[in-house]
């Protein structure tokens, strides 16, 4: 089969055209290739569908390696021409190739080992004669005679060095800025010391002979690289480790290319396996545990592991791609700062591609999870309506994770956004009244613990008894902290919607099929009724130390769940009051028909009267208390 580059043709394939699967694992790596391909080559979405469209072929087999191994070396601040770069797409525009090995050992000798050159010869360079020996015999990645001699004459004028006299040691630690007895010398010191300008002719004439030899290691490496690899890729056998890309990764420790007993000629072979999904040729591929990803748990661990291993067989028709986009999966997370490795997720990879690139614009801006959050929100409902896509909302997932080795899986986690949160959190009042933090009474490590009240919501826990938690720690003056009252009071008519909603299984009820349409509605209907609530009770007291002792009692039966005790009390506490008639009127109103008459959500309702009595409130909650 040849492959014929006529880059202005277009295939109808649509099987190369780039779409979620519903699964958010490949999903993520699907958007961890977009973002690769985007960084490397600075093809957006479009662009890259365009291109598979055209020849999927020379995309997956010529620019995805190159742009793999690219970024592996990019991310580690190790420079590379972008003129190959350039030099890669005119070839890959105009050669043709009898298969697609061709193209992919063309694409790995001619620019993948060329931008690994010099990391290779540093490599080299930087070895002792006792690193590059097991034994009496020498290791295969260094089996070199003249390679092991030159290594031998370094090795013998940096012993010069260390054992020169008390003023060559002294002038090289000053030059280095080492303390302490000189007993060794690394690769970058060594540089340093050879690219000295101001140095004793002492020192100078003990470096020559260690200039000499470097560079003769250098000039017979480059050429060996050159020569065997790049131009000619006729790598032996028996050479093949000593040609090893030096690439490795803690992600993806005994996967493919990576792993340590692998020499050039198999990482080129197995990374062409992975790409071309060819099962019988790399048997590592035939599973899909942690071997392949750090996510995963292994094949052990698996637990149907005794009906059926989760074999890779099963998607080859579906995504032949899939390795690639396994490769890629770390490329869909941005790093933020103090937070972790962060995707946004949602079943739509242009809604997804979308929400995440903008993400990355704040990077530098976002300090912790709620200003994060902050950001995204805004984010996600710009885009929202944009594609008048509302229904996404509650098919997105945050995905986080700390840090993954591969022994190690630190902090991941994983937030779904239900069709009832959704439906809440799109409203920009109420969402911004969620998106605080309310201190508890936990202490950790002498620093007091707070809550993400927005969290909490998206996970389906209940607010109100971090709400009371809060409001008793401040009448007892444990806390000087006094919070917005729009965020206690929202807070409060959210958690009371909720507790109704779960009296009953609603997973099938009329609410569940219609979207929720008319919770919000009633949410914010409820909010209102509670500010007014609050403003009546915080009315009927003229004086402040009445007012917080009432709290203070009325909180106290909140919190042992005494429904009547706590109307005992309010009740009482009217006795006298005949200028607030008004108030008391409408708050006995209030009291008989959300408290008296309920039995599943009586404190929240309750509570209002409690934050009244402190904050004071209004019907737009705007203002934390009243002027009388």
């Amino acid at each position: 089969m040849e492959i014929k580059n006529n880059r202005k043709k277009y295939y109808s394939n649509t099987s190369n055209i780039l779409k979620f699967t519903g699964n958010w694992f490949i999903d993520a790596g699907i958007l961890g290739f977009v973002n690769l391909m985007e960084e490397i080559y600075g093809w957006d979405l479009g662009r890259l569908r365009e291109e598979l469209r055209r020849d999927s072929e020379v995309v997956y087999y010529g620019y995805f390696p190159f742009a793999y191994l690219y970024k592996w070396l990019k991310d580690r601040n190790i420079s590379v021409s972008n003129s190959l770069k350039k030099r890669l797409i005119e070839e890959l525009e105009q050669t043709s190739f009898k298969n697609n090995y061709e193209l992919f050992k063309h694409v790995w000798s001619k620019f993948v080992c060329r931008i690994f050159k010099s990391i290779w010869i540093k490599n080299k360079i930087n070895k002792r004669t006792n690193e590059i020996y097991r034994g009496s015999n020498l290791k295969p990645e260094f089996n070199d005679s003249k390679y092991e001699n030159l290594i031998r004459r370094q090795d013998s004028a940096i012993k010069d060095l260390l054992e020169s006299d008390t003023e060559i040691r002294d002038e090289i630690k000053s030059l280095l800025n080492k303390r302490g007895e000189l007993k060794k010398l690394e690769f970058e010191e060594l540089e340093i010391l050879l690219d000295s300008s101001e140095i004793s002719s002492k020192l100078n004439n003990l470096l020559l002979p260690l200039k000499e030899v470097r560079k003769e290691l250098k000039d017979y490496l480059d050429k060996l690289w050159e020569l065997n690899v790049v131009e000619s890729f006729k790598i032996a056998q028996e050479k093949s480790r000593f040609y090893r890309l030096p690439v490795d990764s803690g992600f993806y420790k005994n996967f493919l290319f990576y792993n340590y007993s692998a020499g050039n000629l198999e990482q080129c072979k197995s990374f062409y396996d992975a790409i071309s999904f060819n099962l019988k040729s790399n048997r590592i591929l035939s599973r899909i545990d942690k071997t392949v990803n750090k996510f995963l748990p292994s094949k052990k661990e698996f637990s149907n592991i005794y009906y059926a291993e989760l074999s890779s067989k099963i998607f080859k028709e579906e995504i032949p791609w899939l390795f690639v986009y396994l490769l890629c999966f770390i490329y869909a997370f941005t790093n933020f700062r103090g937070i972790g490795y962060v995707i946004f997720y949602s079943n739509d990879i242009k809604l997804t591609y979308t929400i995440n690139k903008r993400l990355k614009i704040h990077q530098e801006k976002v300090q912790d999870l709620s200003s994060l959050l902050k950001v995204t929100w805004r984010e996600i409902i710009d885009v929202l309506f944009e594609y008048k896509s509302y229904w996404s909302l509650e098919n997105m997932y945050i995905i986080r994770y700390r840090r993954l080795d591969n022994q190690t899986q630190e902090d991941v986690e994983y937030i779904g956004i239900p069709k009832l949160q959704a439906s809440i959190i799109i409203d920009d009042v109420v969402r911004d009244a969620l998106n605080k933090y309310i201190p508890t009474p936990k202490v950790e490590r002498g620093r007091k613990v707070w809550i993400w009240v927005l969290e909490e919501f998206i996970k389906n826990r209940l607010l109100l008894p971090h709400l009371i938690n809060y409001l008793h720690e401040y009448l007892g003056k444990r806390l000087n902290i006094k919070l917005e009252n729009r965020t206690l009071i929202y807070a409060n008519s959210v958690d009371a919607r909720l507790r109704e909603l779960g009296k009953d299984n609603n997973l099938f009820s009329s609410e569940f099929f219609n979207g929720y349409r008319n919770v919000l509605f009633e949410i914010k209907e409820d909010a209102t009724n509670m500010f007014l609530a609050a403003k009546n009770a915080y009315r009927i007291f003229n004086d402040p130390k009445e007012r917080e002792k009432t709290a203070s009692r009325l909180l106290s039966t909140i919190r042992k769940r005494n429904k009547y005790a706590f109307t005992n009390i309010l009740l009482k506490s009217f006795i006298g009051k005949t200028e607030k008639q008004k108030e008391i009127r409408n708050l006995n109103k209030y009291l008989f028909e959300k408290i008296i008459s309920n039995d599943i959500n009586w404190e929240n309702y309750a509570f209002v009267i409690v934050i009244g009595l402190i904050y004071g409130g209004v019907e737009n909650g705007e203002s934390e208390e009243f002027e009388e």
